[in-house]
């Protein structure tokens, strides 16, 4: 019988490939989004699909089907650590998928995705959602056939959204949705008359662009981005990739509220998850952070947490008035409210923390809806549009500003817009476990210290990469299972007082 240890070498070296041919392929999409000039695309979208080909080619070779079927009857508890069971583990899913997804079929969703993104922002500006409308159809026939594939006994959503937030359901996702919509309509109702009248012009200064760039930069900097580690972009639609276990890339518009600053410390969230695995996971090839729910979660935690916190600007403001004359009429106590208004708003990247999660609450409510046979592709924009109306009193008055405004259904993220109000689930309940452990937390960060915070992310969260499940790492870090009350606390502790 073949020796344990000599298969774990097989699952270590076959995943450790795999993150090879994954981070040639962040590299690419990073220039693809950055530099990659237009004739070059086509020529370079042929070699991503030649590295796709390659590594599934690999993950499906004999040796590693010889190694994942020896741990399937292997009782994971006897191995040293969690790092070798999560290795195991991530593999076998690996191997699943590529064994019931056809490599042509993942071949065709990247070509399709490659054209349907650059497609998108021309019809984003031309707000046609005609245009565009078979694209969508397209991209949710091709995720159709991926969730046959892989699960053809399952409902098709859960399929989706399991592939993103791995151990959850749909039904559980709702449950969770309606507790957290019943407080935030709750407490916008007791604050939105009181809000209606805090100016956000703070938000809507526009310095020179090399301005914008500077105090990003710094922002980045004062929540912790460590740019030996990373460097930053420009993007329509902001977004971090991970290309190496210290190797992170976040991106931002610099046209946003704030020209950007806020999608930036977002992104850099993400990227700080990114690069933060310890050597053991990084040896094992679980860096990079749980994909979905928990990346959010620290991208959401980093942006609105620490990000729109008082406490943070009260030691950054005075640079941003510093360098930016239009903000010396503004007061602190003037800035922060306008950071955190509650306002019901018809753009999701740029909503106020407290209705934030409306918004993809209809997304995913239409997505499921879409995937379990209720509504058509055609109804989309109309019933996206009455949603609105139901949910925040406001109609999108034209595409660009409605159905049109995300990337996701053009990149193929279909069945992830759950994972950014999970996201704000899995951060505040961490938060409540973090200021138990460190009750002046705030106060450091008001001194220009959020290492204290990161530090305890690291600790309980981002060192260990992919090493875990999301409902595992949760009750790891938190000491139970993932509850909606903790976000409902916090937003009541940040709107109410």
């Amino acid at each position: 019988m073949a020796d344990y240890r000599d298969q774990l070498k097989i699952v270590k070296k076959t995943l450790n490939i795999q993150r090879y041919y994954e981070s040639v392929g962040g590299v690419m999409s990073w220039d693809f989004w950055n530099d990659l000039p237009i004739q070059s695309r086509p020529y370079m979208n042929d070699v991503g699909n030649f590295i796709k080909a390659e590594a599934q080619k690999h993950l499906l070779d004999d040796e590693t089907k010889k190694a994942v079927n020896f741990f399937r009857d292997f009782d994971l508890t006897t191995l040293e650590d969690d790092y070798q069971r999560g290795a195991v583990q991530n593999l076998t899913r690996r191997y699943d998928k590529a064994t019931k997804v056809p490599i042509e079929l993942s071949i065709e969703i990247s070509n399709f995705c490659r054209d349907s993104q650059m497609f998108w922002q021309d019809c984003n500006k031309k707000s046609d959602w005609q245009a565009f409308k078979p694209n969508v159809q397209k991209m949710f026939d091709l995720k159709s056939r991926v969730a046959e594939a892989i699960n053809p006994d399952a409902p098709s959503y859960d399929v989706l959204v399991n592939e993103v937030d791995v151990g959850m359901s749909t039904d559980r996702i709702q449950k969770l949705f309606a507790q957290l919509k019943d407080g935030i309509v709750d407490i916008l109702g007791k604050v939105q008359d009181k809000h209606a009248d805090i100016d956000t012009s703070p938000l809507k200064v526009l310095p020179p662009m090399e301005v914008r760039r500077e105090l990003a930069h710094k922002a980045a900097l004062a929540v912790g981005f460590d740019f030996e580690k990373g460097t930053s972009g420009i993007m329509m639609h902001p977004m971090c990739g991970t290309t190496g276990p210290r190797d992170a890339r976040p991106n931002t518009n610099y046209d946003f509220d704030l020209f950007g600053t806020i999608s930036m410390m977002h992104e850099c969230g993400h990227g700080m998850y990114g690069y933060s695995s310890n050597d053991q996971a990084v040896e094992w090839g679980l860096w990079g952070g749980l994909m979905g729910g928990f990346h959010e979660s620290q991208s959401r935690f980093t942006e609105n947490i620490i990000g729109k916190s008082r406490q943070f600007w009260q030691h950054l403001y005075p640079t941003f008035q510093q360098a930016v004359p239009e903000l010396r009429q503004y007061d602190l106590d003037a800035f922060h409210k306008a950071i955190i208004k509650a306002q019901p708003s018809l753009r999701r990247v740029t909503a106020d923390e407290l209705t934030y999660n409306l918004h993809l609450i209809i997304r995913f409510e239409l997505e499921k809806a879409y995937f379990d046979g209720k509504i058509k592709v055609e109804q989309l924009e109309e019933l996206w549009n009455d949603k609105y109306e139901e949910y925040m009193g406001i109609r999108p008055p034209n595409a660009r500003e409605g159905v049109l405004q995300d990337v996701h259904w053009s990149s193929g993220h279909v069945g992830y817009f759950q994972s950014y109000t999970l996201g704000d689930l899995y951060g505040a309940q961490l938060r409540a476990k973090l200021l138990g452990d460190i009750p002046d937390a705030y106060v450091h960060v008001a001194n220009g210290n959020v290492a204290v915070m990161n530090d305890w992310l690291i600790k309980k969260v981002r060192q260990f990469g992919m090493t875990y499940t999301p409902n595992d790492l949760i009750v790891r870090a938190t000491g139970e299972e993932l509850d909606a009350k903790y976000c409902i606390a916090y937003l009541k502790e940040k709107y109410l007082g």
